[in-house]
C-alpha cells in the first residue's frame, strides 16, 4: 500500500503586525500532536512547510518522492474569496496565489482527497476547486477567529489520527466549535472586527460537497487472534441470516456517517414463522446499539382497510399512540410529521431509535402499496442536518401466509390475492424508488440441518460437546427444513446453557 501524505502549509503576514496570526504556530503544534500516532506507526508521511511561498507548494506536489501520494493539502493563513496570501520566496513580503490558476493545478493532482483551507472567506474558492476536480474541500464563509480556527483544525486531525472518515472528523470539529460558541451565539467563532450587522447566523465552516467522503487513514493490519467461541445472548439469531445481516450492516454504516442523514427504512419479508422480529433484535444489538441493546418500538396494527387518506391518518395515530406520554406540543395526530417525531424531547437523550411494523401478507392490496409509497417516500423522506438528533431506523416486516408462496397460472388468473412474487416485485420497486434511505433485504427462508451445522462451525463451537449433535437433535430424519421459530428455541436453549456454565464468555 502506498503511504499517503498529509501536506501542511502555513503562511503568515510578516509585514503588517495587525494581521499577524499569533495562533498559527499553535495550530502547527496541535496538528502535529494529533497526527503523531499514525505517523509513528508508519501509516502516513507528513510534509510541512512554514512561511510558504507558491513555489514551495508546487515544488512539493511535483517532487518525485511525493507525486500522487498527497491525500490532504492543508493551508492555514490569510485568504479571501479569490486568493491565498502566501509569503514570497525571498522572505521579504507577501505574494498572492490566485485561486483560478491554483485550483486547476490542484484538480490535476492524483490521489488528492481533501483540500482544507483554514483561512477566512474561502467558500468561493471551494466552488472553483470542486469544478476543477478536487474531490472534497473544507472552507469558510466569512472571517474567522484565529484561536477557534486552531481548535477546529486540531480536532479535525485528531479524528483523522483516530482513523475516522474525513466526513466524521469534520462533523466532530464543527460540533466542538458550535459547542464552544454557545447556542445561537456565533460571535465567538468569527473575527472580532465584524460588526453585528455583518455577523452571519451560522457556523462558518462547511465541507463541500455536502455528502462528504468515506476516505480515512487505513488501520494497520494485525493478524487475527486464534479462533474463540463467538457466543453471546443473541448468537443463535444469525443462523442462516448472515446475508441479511451483512446487507443491513453495509447500508446502515454508510448512512449514519453522512453529514445530512435520513431515517433508514429496511424491508424484511418471509413467512410468519421466520421470526422477523428476532432478526431485528440481532440488528439492534450487533449493529445499531454497538452491543448496548436498543429496544425496538413496535407500532402495532398496520392499517389495512379504508381510503388512502384515512390510512395515512391512522398510521400517524398508531405512532402517536405508541408514544402517548410524549409531548406533541398540542398537535393532533393528523398534523404530526416525521420531524415532530425525530425532534421530540423524549428522544433527545437517545442516539438510536428503532420502530417496527408488521404487515400481514394476506391483507396486502393496492392501497397497502400506496400507503407504503407515502410512508417511505414522503413521511420519512426527511433530511437530518443536526448531528445531535438520533438515528431513526424503521423496519417494515411483510409476513407471508403459507398459501401465498405458490401460485399457478390459473390461481394467478382467477384470484385477487397478491402472491409472494407480486409482493416481492412491489417491495423491490419501493427500494429502487428511494435508494438513499430504503433497502430491501434478502428474503427470510426456513432453516435446514446444513444451516445449523454451518452456524456451529462459524461460531467456533464445533469442538464443544453441547453443540456436536445439536443439528441431529433439532431435525428428525423426515424434516428437511424448519421455520426459524422452531430452530431458534433449540439454539437459544443450548446457548443459554453454555453461557451459564461458562459465565466468563459473553
Amino acid at each position: 500500500m502506498t503511504k499517503p501524505i498529509i501536506f501542511l502549509a502555513y503562511a503568515n503576514d510578516q509585514q503588517n503586525k495587525a494581521n499577524y496570526l499569533r495562533g498559527l504556530s499553535q495550530e502547527q503544534r496541535g496538528i502535529r500532536q494529533a497526527l503523531q500516532g499514525i505517523e509513528k506507526a508508519g501509516l502516513i508521511e507528513i510534509v510541512e512547510r512554514i512561511n510558504v511561498a507558491l513555489s514551495d507548494i508546487i515544488d512539493v506536489f511535483t517532487d518525485s518522492r511525493y507525486q500522487n501520494r498527497i491525500a490532504i493539502f492543508h493551508y492555514a493563513g490569510h485568504a479571501d474569496s479569490y486568493v491565498l496570501m502566501l509569503e514570497n520566496a525571498a522572505g521579504t513580503g507577501n505574494e498572492l496565489a490566485n485561486i483560478a490558476g491554483f485550483s486547476s493545478f490542484l484538480g490535476r493532482q492524483a490521489g488528492l482527497e481533501l483540500v482544507f483551507l483554514n483561512a477566512c472567506s474561502t467558500q468561493e474558492q471551494a466552488n472553483l476547486l470542486l469544478n476543477k476536480g478536487v474531490k472534497n474541500v473544507i472552507a469558510t464563509s466569512s472571517k474567522i477567529k484565529d484561536t477557534i480556527a486552531t481548535q477546529f483544525s486540531t480536532r479535525f486531525y485528531k479524528g483523522v489520527g483516530n482513523h475516522q472518515v474525513i466526513t466524521q472528523s469534520y462533523q466532530d470539529a464543527r460540533d466542538e466549535a458550535l459547542t464552544l460558541s454557545g447556542e445561537n451565539n456565533f460571535r465567538k467563532v468569527y473575527w472580532e472586527g465584524l460588526n453585528d450587522a455583518e455577523l452571519p447566523q451560522a457556523m462558518p465552516w462547511d465541507m463541500y460537497p455536502s455528502h462528504g467522503s468515506l476516505w480515512a487513514i487505513e488501520r494497520p493490519f494485525t493478524p487475527p487472534p486464534p479462533p474463540a467461541q463467538k457466543v453471546g445472548p443473541f448468537s443463535h439469531l444469525l443462523c442462516n441470516r448472515v446475508e441479511q445481516n451483512d446487507e443491513f450492516k453495509l447500508s446502515y454504516s454508510q448512512a449514519i456517517v453522512q453529514p445530512v442523514r435520513k431515517p433508514q427504512v429496511f424491508l424484511i419479508r418471509g413467512l410468519k414463522e421466520d421470526r422477523h422480529d428476532s432478526l431485528i433484535t440481532r440488528f439492534s444489538w450487533e449493529s445499531i446499539g454497538k452491543r448496548v441493546f436498543v429496544r425496538p418500538n413496535e407500532i402495532k396494527n398496520w392499517p389495512i382497510k379504508g381510503t388512502i387518506n384515512d390510512l395515512k391518518q391512522l398510521l400517524k395515530l398508531r405512532i402517536v399512540e405508541t408514544f402517548e406520554t410524549l409531548n406533541w406540543q398540542g398537535k393532533s395526530a393528523a398534523n404530526v410529521s416525521a420531524m415532530d417525531v425525530i425532534t421530540n424531547p423524549f428522544f433527545s437523550t437517545q442516539k438510536n431509535v428503532i420502530l417496527q411494523h408488521n404487515i400481514p401478507g394476506e391483507e396486502w392490496n393496492q392501497t397497502t402499496i400506496e400507503l407504503l409509497n407515502w410512508y417511505i417516500g414522503e413521511f420519512w423522506n426527511v433530511e437530518q442536518k443536526d448531528t445531535y438528533l438520533p438515528n431513526f431506523t424503521i423496519f417494515i416486516n411483510v409476513l407471508y401466509s403459507p398459501d401465498q408462496l405458490k401460485s399457478s397460472f390459473l390461481s394467478g388468473f382467477f384470484s385477487k390475492k397478491y402472491f409472494k412474487k407480486d409482493i416481492q416485485a412491489e417491495l423491490q420497486k419501493l427500494a429502487d424508488a428511494y435508494p438513499t434511505h430504503c433497502r430491501l433485504l434478502s428474503e427470510l427462508v426456513p432453516i435446514s440441518k446444513d444451516n445449523v451445522e454451518t452456524w456451529v462451525i462459524d461460531t467456533h463451537l464445533a469442538d464443544v460437546s453441547d453443540f456436536l449433535n445439536i443439528s441431529s437433535a433439532i431435525f428428525s430424519s423426515s424434516s428437511l427444513m424448519l421455520p426459524m421459530a422452531q430452530v431458534e428455541i433449540q439454539l437459544k436453549k443450548a446457548i443459554d446453557g453454555y453461557i451459564a456454565r461458562n459465565s466468563g464468555i459473553v
